[in-house]
């Protein structure tokens, strides 16, 4: 992913990672961005949470 962000291509991507097709690489790709999005709404929900209640 991070390279995807660096602005590499997902086709040299997918010669790096010796994938025979390029949408193998595109599945791996698109499911790191789910799993970003995903963190970062149980990182907001955490956030919003406290152990006690504010007054």
């Amino acid at each position: 992913m991070k390279l995807l962000q660096s602005g590499v291509d997902l086709l040299t991507i997918q010669a790096w990672l010796g994938h025979a097709q390029v949408a193998t690489t595109h599945r791996y790709a698109a499911a790191d961005v789910e799993m970003m999005h995903r963190t970062r709404e149980v990182g907001s929900r955490r956030r919003s949470w406290r152990p006690f209640p504010t007054k």
